[in-house]
């Protein structure tokens, strides 16, 4: 009898154990908070996605694997491409399939390990827009980031879906989803961002330091090109949009030769369009109206509509400038001119960003 019992209780245990492990699976399944599964979309419940981004390493390479329609178009870069560029307005704009596999602090590296994988699991992609980062390119930056487990194979491991539904960090996004979305106030206030725009440029003082061009960078990206050219697949770089008050940085830093040493070296070794200089949106005020950027760093995806729209028309516009070997030099002219010509009209900012890279405003 004692046998029995003694079955019979680690039966119901073992039961109990598979239970609780199907519950928290569906639970995870059902308000993903990743949005990767997509089944239910409740609004005060799960319509917010505001930890979708906590583990995007895993996610991100889960999505393009799970996905079943033929992908046409993937966008490739830091956090900066990510947080920026709204895949369901491409499709509206272009018709096309894309994902955006844009990854926070991700190197160039990674970069081209992801778009070189990307690929062998869906080959009819036909374009790569990659979003490129000054601070990349910079020695002693360029190999600072974050490895990402992706490989060639096609299927869902179990290792790549595991985490997704039975994991301890997986749980706790859902619940932080679903306490945001009961929590979330339709006609919230916008704050003003000046706080964060002041916190972000003292982040980057620390940053642009020691600048010093790797030439290695840019022949890793050049080599990329023409080997994806070779598979039928277009590469298209851009420089990403960053605000006026992050152009100022550089500049105040001592950095302005090394910046635009960077844009003639990679136009001397393939043509890009670039974001990376003052207009009416990255140099937009900073105040409660602020559109375009959450802070000096990041813009929103208002600026990556208009990337967007630059992207996929042949026709220039003020926002984005195709630059080659030819016009760098009229380029880079007319970009300082446009940088002192916004440091004039904004003097307040212009000696806040003075004060932040001297070191004055800690």
């Amino acid at each position: 009898m004692k046998k029995e019992s003694y079955r019979g209780f680690n039966i119901r245990i073992l039961i109990s154990f598979f239970a609780i492990l199907l519950i928290l699976a569906l639970f995870n399944i059902i308000v993903d908070p990743f949005s990767i599964f997509n089944l239910v979309n409740i609004k005060n419940f799960n319509e917010l996605k505001p930890d979708k981004n906590r583990q995007q390493r895993i996610t991100k390479v889960v999505e393009l694997k799970l996905e079943k329609k033929p992908v046409d178009v993937i966008f490739l870069g830091s956090s900066r491409v990510d947080k920026a560029i709204d895949t369901e307005y491409f499709y509206n704009l272009t018709g096309k399939n894309a994902k955006n596999l844009a990854m926070n602090a991700l190197t160039n590296s990674e970069l081209i390990k992801i778009a070189k994988n990307a690929h062998a699991i869906h080959p009819e992609i036909k374009t790569m827009y990659a979003g490129l980062d000054f601070f990349r390119f910079l020695k002693y930056q360029a190999d600072d980031g974050r490895t990402v487990n992706m490989t060639l194979n096609k299927n869902l491991t179990i290792s790549e879906f595991n985490p997704l539904v039975l994991s301890f960090d997986t749980t706790i996004a859902s619940v932080n989803t679903i306490i945001a979305n009961i929590k979330h106030k339709d006609n919230a206030s916008k704050e003003d961002p000046t706080g964060i725009f002041e916190y972000r440029l003292k982040q980057y003082s620390d940053s642009y330091k020691d600048m010093e061009l790797s030439t290695i960078e840019i022949q890793k990206l050049a080599n990329f090109k023409k080997e994806m050219q070779k598979k039928g697949v277009e590469v298209v770089f851009y420089l990403n949009p960053t605000h006026a008050t992050d152009l100022q940085l550089i500049k105040e830093k001592g950095g302005q030769k090394v910046f635009e040493e960077w844009k003639r070296a990679l136009a001397q070794n393939f043509n890009y369009i670039d974001f990376d200089i003052v207009n009416d949106a990255t140099g937009e005020n900073i105040d409660q109206n602020t559109k375009y950027f959450y802070e000096s760093s990041h813009s929103t995806t208002e600026m990556g509509k208009l990337v967007i729209n630059r992207l996929t028309r042949l026709t220039d516009d003020p926002y984005g400038k195709k630059v080659d070997k030819k016009n760098i030099n009229v380029h880079l002219k007319n970009a300082d001119k446009a940088l002192i010509k916004w440091s004039m009209s904004n003097e307040n900012w212009a000696n806040k960003v003075k004060k932040i890279a001297k070191g004055g405003e800690k």
